[in-house]
């Protein structure tokens, strides 16, 4: 844990604590594979599931630690950049050839 702390206080803005939190709310039985930050500042926790052959499962979380929502992607892909409206990723086919895939990230409107 400390290196992972070590890390995330590279990133500022409080981002460590935003860990802590997020650790603090995940489910103790319940392990992570990878943590990514998004541009706009949104904490992104990969979740070790029964199903990680076929999908990957990523929790979001705002700014303040609130959980926010999940999102499936398939298993091959991998995640290497998130901002605030997209999702990059590579993958390679069957063949071995790599591809970059470009995910739009739809957000709801905010409720009044």
């Amino acid at each position: 844990m400390a290196a992972l702390e070590r890390r995330a206080e590279r990133y500022g803005g409080g981002i460590g604590d935003r860990l802590r939190k997020a650790f603090e709310l995940a489910d103790p039985k319940r392990a992570t594979a990878e943590l990514a930050v998004s541009d706009d500042g949104h904490l992104w926790v990969r979740v070790i599931s029964e199903d990680d052959r076929l999908t990957q499962r990523w929790d979001i979380f705002d700014g303040q630690g609130r959980y926010v929502s999940a999102l499936t992607l398939p298993a091959t892909l991998r995640v290497d950049r998130i901002t605030g409206e997209d999702l990059y990723g590579a993958y390679r086919d069957e063949l071995d050839v790599p591809y970059v895939k470009r995910y739009a990230i739809r957000r709801p409107a905010p409720e009044d």
